[in-house]
């Protein structure tokens, strides 16, 4: 058939390998069947779906966000009382939380509580400044989860003096569910001493793997 003019169909075109076309009404085309574009396809909406899930664009539309949670201590004066040798104390202080965090919640004791949905896998980050009334002390820090130590996550470092500043960092991976939270722990394996954590930062970035 071939013509220069419109054609008006009532409801449907079956080809001849059981391809269909139909609902063409209110500006929608529905296509049972596969479809091969050889050359360029350009969509002017906003929005495409596969399987009914939205597809990510180039742009960023439509891409879902990682989750990302973030708190730190600033010029923190607060001292941590470690009781005895070789405990595993919270750290205390004022923690400020990053009001940008996403699907996580932040608390005033260092917490940051996952509130996604999504069971994901995490690079978790903290980095810290303390000091001791203590000299000639082995120091460890630590990142604990739901209240238990992460595995890989302990660092130690010795002070010298109760002048020195010491500075290090941890960087763990871990899955974290709904409802998971992380906090930052000191110990001290000489004895009971106070350490005070001037900086502090206490970070947590989402991977998605697909």
């Amino acid at each position: 058939m071939e013509t220069t003019g419109n054609i008006t169909l009532g409801q449907k075109i079956t080809f001849a390998f059981g391809e269909i076309l139909d609902n063409i009404v209110d500006g929608w085309l529905k296509i049972t069947g596969n479809l091969n574009v050889t050359g360029n396809a350009t969509i002017s909406g906003t929005s495409l779906k596969v399987n009914n899930q939205e597809v990510c664009l180039v742009n960023g539309t439509n891409c879902p966000l990682s989750p990302m949670g973030e708190t730190y201590i600033d010029n923190g004066t607060i001292g941590t009382i470690i009781s005895g040798a070789n405990t595993w104390v919270l750290v205390n202080s004022s923690w400020s939380g990053n009001p940008h965090s996403m699907n996580f919640s932040n608390s005033s004791n260092g917490t940051i509580t996952y509130t996604g949905s999504d069971t994901m896998f995490f690079h978790i980050a903290f980095t810290i400044s303390l000091t001791s009334n203590q000299n000639n002390r082995n120091v460890r820090a630590s990142i604990f989860k739901n209240g238990v130590i992460l595995p890989g996550s302990q660092v130690q470092q010795k002070l010298g003096t109760g002048a020195d500043v010491a500075s290090t960092a941890i960087h763990v991976a871990a899955t974290l569910s709904n409802g998971d939270y992380l906090n930052a722990y000191l110990l001290d394996e000489g004895g009971s001493s106070t350490l005070t954590v001037s900086y502090a930062n206490l970070f947590a970035m989402g991977m998605r793997m697909e």
